[in-house]
């Protein structure tokens, strides 16, 4: 119960914050960054695999905000809109390096699934990871790590609601198979 009054405070605060950082106020971008920094750097050290490159990566998702912050519609879900910038720009930074995406180790968030923690004595999970492709350890990353909805997964990855829930689900189950 605490944790969706935070999701949904989190939600309202960022939604305030970035409003009036499209009034003006660029003091209210230190809201996001106090709220969801974390969570953001999260998510692009996950698809760029380096620390220097997602501190540089994180600064430029800072700037959009502030830049884009007038395309924000006000009352919709600014945790997807943001983490949609975070991954945009983590995705301009891999292709102006034309670099494929790096692994990171990733073990604690498919431990928190039901039955993948008695399956990691066989293979690594990371191991397990590298059969997926970038957009699944993403999916998985959103949902596990970040609490992401698939709903709200779906709106950061362009991809539409079933997908997500396909491609979520085909995930859990090539892993399980492997772990077996």
């Amino acid at each position: 119960m605490f944790d969706s009054i935070r999701k949904k405070h989190i939600q309202k605060a960022c939604d305030k914050a970035i409003c009036a950082i499209a009034a003006g106020d660029t003091d209210a971008l230190e809201v996001i960054h106090d709220l969801m920094g974390h969570e953001i750097f999260s998510v692009v050290l996950q698809i760029v695999g380096s620390q220097t490159d997602a501190d540089d990566v994180y600064q430029e998702v800072m700037l959009t905000i502030l830049q884009s912050a007038d395309q924000y519609t006000p009352g919709t879900n600014a945790k997807a809109w943001i983490l949609k910038i975070a991954r945009s720009r983590a995705t301009d930074l891999l292709r102006r390096q034309r670099q494929h995406l790096p692994l990171e180790e990733v073990e604690y968030l498919l431990l928190q699934d039901d039955g993948i923690t008695e399956a990691v004595e066989s293979m690594s999970v990371s191991d397990a990871m590298k059969t997926l492709s970038s957009d699944d350890r993403l999916i998985l990353s959103l949902k596990l790590h970040s609490g992401l909805k698939l709903r709200e997964i779906a709106e950061v990855m362009s991809m539409t609601d079933s997908a997500v829930e396909k491609r979520y689900e085909r995930a859990i189950e090539k892993l399980r198979k492997i772990l077996k």
